[in-house]
């Protein structure tokens, strides 16, 4: 029988990972990865290796977390900070993230507008993060409503209520704008990121028989026909579309 302290010859494997072993008697399941991606067993307290998967995963399935912590490797993105921020900062931001599916490219930018003004406002930390996430998701035309990043926000930053979009807005665009944070979008984006919130909400609730691809192509050719405001306009676009296909009107 080997010592917990003598090298083990063969490779040990741990979620997904290879790497080098000092032996264990204990089950792969009593393994943990520390902060310092150390694996280590939690009964015999043995350090078995280094966990170098965040390493080498592939960039577009590291969370926000795993891009600007401590330890991990330097996001290759000339608008991400290269400065360690605060962990109380960067875990509840990332799990904001996660629960809004966010792709990479939309959460690097938030985060790094909500870094920027972390340091020259003195307005909540959850108030901030509705700010950066909600400008970000709109420039990219990505529907998440109000509501789903408020509820985003609540759970991950554990807060009971934050101010309305309207709000947050007008307290923080003036810093915003004197700090060179862009938050507008060109009248194309708006359009489509309209549309898309709209379409997105409808196509939760369509019975199988609605044909989604049709009512959305019909939806973007009404669009330009409606008046008003690029949100009224994709509201009555979605709706006047179901009700041509079968999907009733909400």
């Amino acid at each position: 029988m080997m010592r917990s302290g003598e090298l083990s010859l063969k490779q040990n494997r741990f979620n997904g990972t290879t790497v080098p072993s000092i032996a264990c008697l204990h089950s792969k399941d009593d393994h943990v990865v520390t902060e310092n991606y150390e694996i280590v067993c939690k009964r015999c307290g043995v350090v078995l290796g280094t966990d170098n998967l965040q390493e080498v995963t592939n960039e577009s399935t590291l969370n926000l977390f795993h891009e600007i912590e401590p330890g991990t490797q330097p996001v290759k993105a000339e608008f991400t900070k290269r400065t360690h921020e605060p962990k109380s900062d960067v875990s509840p931001f990332s799990n904001a993230c996660d629960k809004l599916g966010l792709p990479r490219y939309c959460y690097l930018e938030a985060w790094n507008t909500y870094s920027r003004l972390r340091h020259s406002t003195t307005y909540s930390k959850a108030e901030i993060a509705s700010f950066a996430l909600f400008t970000a998701s709109k420039r990219y035309s990505i529907p998440k409503s109000e509501k789903e990043i408020q509820d985003a926000i609540r759970m991950a930053f554990k807060v009971k209520r934050i101010p309305t979009m309207l709000k947050v807005f007008s307290r923080i665009k003036l810093t915003a704008q004197s700090l060179g944070i862009s938050y507008s979008m060109d009248e194309k984006k708006s359009e489509c990121y309209y549309l898309n919130l709209y379409l997105s909400r409808e196509q939760q609730n369509l019975e199988p028989k609605v044909d989604f691809d049709l009512v959305r192509k019909k939806a973007r050719t009404l669009f330009d026909a409606m008046s008003g405001t690029n949100e009224a306009k994709a509201r009555k676009a979605v709706q006047i579309a179901l009700g041509r296909c079968g999907g009733g009107l909400f």
